[in-house]
């Protein structure tokens, strides 16, 4: 690959190549450089010093820019002695049982962030590497509930069918299908309840259950980086003021799975919910809230309606409802919506809805219709999206959506009726669309 690229060229040009990256990319402040390509090279080679040269001249402009690394599998951005030093963030190259690199990561002397650079992709199971259930959907939640419920700040998820995005020239065992599809499957649809159960809650202050704790029977057996697939540890976390735990519960068929919780390390009385990873929605636990106090079991509630039995147990305090979650996937809006309900005369509901989407200053633009991308340096008024919800006297329910962009593409669309009827239950085609046209927002996929 280009390691040999890098290795036949002399230090002095691999520097003169990270000064030009560095000065052409300075002003991004959105970036992070990730050194290496799926090997770690040996200390003391070429690779190593001129990869080194690489990333000084880079750093020589832009210094505040973000690092991290790609290396072998089973290993950490920070395993490589000479790199270490320059990176800032964290990651796991790992099999299947993400916890295992992220919890070593985590329990470093000075950690940084973490987050799931690579692990199996959701795919046909005829990899040279893997079998099918390596890359089933089952197997694509337990990495990301692994991984979070580790220490982990974030979690890439990989797709066989949409990486190469066709591509003639990739191996025939990839062909099959398109990547079109491949963004409709069930586990990249799965990641969409990954994101909304941790970003409604204080994720970022999770402690990983390392020593059994909070779950103190029945989280299974601890296993090993193998690249085999599955296994039946319970990964769990607890915020440190205990007005939070989690516990994932991994697939090991279809039946229920017990496990036995000390409710004396929540700080009060607890609401508790099972959590379908599959779908995002919420099944009440009959007696809830319970007590802070002893021990108490917890029974999965078996078939989570994909034919596998992956639970997520959620304990909020029952006087801290969960905070609302920040608007959009990932959108650079600077403000949670403004809510508004209402009842008509004649037994009508509205519901209405406002975020900012205003992209914040310094981050890089490509107005619509425009060639060449731009810095964000002001507004002369907000860019907003609004939602209004309409519900008849019959219960019959409707949404309008509307922002500030040149338009919505098909694929954004199509996933949010998805998304919507799946949590609320509205057809959707009753989810309609509608945009200012404006070609001074940021360009958006019209796919």
């Amino acid at each position: 690959g280009w390691a040999n690229a890098i290795v036949a060229n002399e230090p002095a040009i691999c520097r003169n190549y990270g000064r030009f990256l560095g000065r052409r990319y300075h002003g991004f402040s959105n970036l992070i450089w990730q050194a290496g390509g799926d090997q770690m090279p040996k200390p003391g080679s070429a690779l190593e010093r001129n990869w080194l040269e690489i990333l000084q001249g880079i750093k020589e402009h832009a210094p505040a820019h973000l690092w991290t690394a790609h290396w072998d599998r089973a290993t950490t951005a920070r395993d490589q002695t000479a790199f270490a030093p320059h990176m800032t963030i964290d990651n796991i190259y790992t099999g299947g049982r993400t916890y295992i690199q992220a919890l070593r990561a985590y329990n470093r002397p000075n950690p940084a962030p973490i987050f799931l650079n690579e692990a199996h992709y959701e795919g046909y199971g005829v990899t040279a590497y893997s079998r099918p259930a390596d890359e089933s959907p089952q197997m694509m939640r337990a990495q990301a509930y692994w991984t979070l419920l580790s220490g982990a700040s974030g979690h890439h998820f990989g797709s066989h069918h949409v990486w190469h995005f066709n591509w003639t020239g990739i191996y025939p065992r990839y062909r099959s299908g398109s990547w079109r599809e491949g963004m409709e499957s069930q586990g990249s649809r799965e990641m969409i309840f990954v994101k909304r159960l941790f970003e409604a809650r204080a994720w970022q202050e999770l402690v990983p259950d390392q020593d059994h704790s909070i779950v103190t029977k029945g989280y299974g057996t601890f296993g090993k980086d193998d690249r085999v697939s599955g296994g039946d540890y319970v990964t769990a976390a607890r915020t440190a003021d205990g007005t939070l735990a989690m516990a994932y519960v991994p697939s090991t068929g279809t039946g229920a799975r017990t496990i036995t919780v000390d409710m004396a390390r929540l700080s009060g009385p607890a609401n508790a919910r099972w959590y379908n990873p599959t779908d995002g929605t919420y099944t009440a636990i009959a007696g809830s809230p319970f007590a802070n106090s002893g021990s108490r079991e917890f029974s999965t509630l078996g078939d989570n309606g994909t034919s596998a039995n992956d639970w997520v147990l959620v304990l909020d305090l029952a006087a801290s409802p969960p905070r609302r979650p920040a608007p959009g996937d990932g959108s650079p809006a600077q403000s949670a919506p403004a809510e508004k309900m209402a009842t008509g005369r004649h037994g009508w509901k509205f519901g209405f809805a406002e975020a900012d989407i205003t992209p914040k200053p310094g981050m890089p633009v490509m107005p619509s219709g425009f060639a060449n991308s731009r810095i964000m340096d002001g507004s002369e008024s907000p860019l907003v999206a609004q939602a209004l919800v309409l519900e008849d006297a019959g219960g019959k329910r409707a949404i309008l959506f509307t922002a500030d962009l040149l338009g919505f593409g098909r694929i954004t669309v199509d996933a949010v009726r998805h998304k919507i009827r799946k949590a609320h239950g509205i057809p959707e085609e009753n989810v309609c669309f509608t945009a200012s046209h404006t070609h001074w927002a940021p360009a958006v996929n019209f796919r």
